[in-house]
C-alpha cells in the first residue's frame, strides 16, 4: 500500500467519519516542535523506541496497539482526534495504531527521518511523496 492509497482510505470516511483522518494523521506527526524527531523521542520515553524505530528503517513494521498509542500520545491528542474525525475514543486509538506506523514508513523510505523531522507536516507537504 502506497501513501496515496492510504490518503484514500482515510479521507473517504472509511477512516473517518469526516473524511479528515489524515490531517489529523499528520497533526500527530508534524505538530510538535521538531515533528517526527519529537514524536521519536516521546516514543524512547515512554519505552517505545523500538517500536518507532521498526517503523522508520528499512525492516518489517511491528505492530502498534491501541493501547501503546494512548500511551505514547496521550489521552487528550487522542480525544482531540476523535472529536475532530467524529469518532469515539477507541476508533479513534485503533485507526491512529492502524495507520501512524504506515504513514511514517512511507514517509522514511530511506530508513532515516530527514533534518526537519516533518515539523508543521501537511497535506501540501505530503503531495511531494505521492
Amino acid at each position: 500500500m502506497d501513501l496515496g492509497e492510504i490518503m484514500k482510505m482515510m479521507n473517504s470516511g472509511s477512516g473517518s467519519a469526516s473524511g479528515g483522518g489524515m490531517s489529523s494523521m499528520l497533526e500527530l506527526i508534524g505538530g510538535n516542535k521538531g515533528g517526527l524527531n519529537s514524536l521519536t523521542e516521546i516514543f524512547g520515553g515512554k519505552g517505545m523506541g523500538e517500536l518507532m524505530e521498526s517503523w522508520v528503517g528499512k525492516g518489517e513494521n511491528k505492530e502498534a496497539k491501541p493501547e501503546q498509542m494512548e500511551k505514547v500520545l496521550g489521552s487528550d491528542k487522542v480525544k482531540q482526534f476523535a472529536e475532530k474525525n467524529g469518532m469515539d475514543f477507541g476508533g479513534a486509538l485503533g485507526l491512529i495504531a492502524q495507520f501512524l506506523p504506515l504513514i511514517i514508513d512511507k514517509l522514511t523510505p530511506d530508513g532515516s527521518i530527514p533534518g526537519d523531522g516533518f515539523e508543521g507536516l501537511n497535506m501540501d507537504m505530503l503531495k511531494k511523496f505521492l
